[in-house]
């Protein structure tokens, strides 16, 4: 039997530990290819900038130079405070995905 989730209307005990989970909301947007992101920062926040590098990409002209013009498909600012967070979270997912795969190509080595 599976547990129904249910809206909590009363905040959680102080001291309490929660999981989070993530939920999409209505309004939330169409998952976002990207295989480029910029990285810029401020003293109070990181930016991300994710693009798509195609071929052929515009050429254009920006201070004097030439450059290819890549369309910002999403921006994210993230505040400081969670980027070491962040930061851990792709390492360990990265980490996952490396484990996995080496376990996979063993598996492929094995039945070859």
């Amino acid at each position: 039997m599976s547990k129904k989730k249910r809206a909590v209307t009363e905040p959680p005990a102080e001291g309490t530990i929660m999981k989070l989970q993530p939920v999409l909301q209505d309004q939330f947007q169409a998952r976002v290819y990207s295989n480029f992101v910029f990285v810029t920062h401020t003293e109070y926040d990181f930016g991300l900038d994710f693009a798509e590098i195609m071929s052929p990409s515009p050429i254009i002209e920006t201070e004097g130079e030439k450059a290819v013009g890549l369309p910002i498909k999403t921006r994210v600012v993230l505040p400081l405070k969670i980027l070491p967070g962040l930061i851990d979270a792709l390492k360990r997912q990265l980490e996952k995905y490396e484990s996995e795969q080496s376990e996979k190509t063993k598996n492929d080595d094995k039945s070859a």
